[in-house]
């Protein structure tokens, strides 16, 4: 009599958890362009990264502008959350729509920043997941 192989075991996947703020003001919304040697290198990104544990993620986005940006920003409220596959992981974006408190945007660990008009979004090359961000800011503010 043969046996069957047992099914194959899930392997649990890593997933790295990020905080992501749309910094407005008014149309415009505050934009990086991401380091040649990052993941992703060049291409443009709404500032953010991984969020710290126990940290929530509107203090996540808080600290990322601040370190990234040199800037103060307010969390007004959160637009979204997509989860992607990339590669042996899934990043987890969480998206909060924020203002900018004080301070001049500096590329800190970025290539460079700028305040684009939301029409203006489809010109900038940024990650596939953010194709759904954008389009829902275009319908939201455009």
């Amino acid at each position: 009599m043969q046996t069957q192989p047992p099914p194959p075991r899930k392997t649990r996947v890593p997933v790295i958890a990020c905080g992501v703020a749309i910094i407005r003001d008014g149309r415009r919304v505050l934009i990086a362009q991401r380091c040649e040697g990052d993941s992703f290198g060049s291409f443009w990104e709404f500032p953010g990264g991984k969020r710290d544990a126990g940290e929530s993620f509107e203090s996540c986005v808080v600290r990322e502008a601040a370190e990234e940006l040199g800037i103060e920003i307010a969390v007004e409220s959160k637009l979204t959350e997509i989860r992607r596959r990339h590669k042996e992981r899934v990043i987890w974006l969480n998206f909060y729509l924020c203002r900018h408190v004080s301070g001049e945007p500096r590329p800190l660990e970025c290539q460079q920043v700028r305040w684009v008009d939301v029409a203006e979004l489809g010109d900038y090359l940024f990650p596939p997941a953010n194709e759904i961000v954008i389009r829902e800011l275009q319908q939201r503010y455009g």
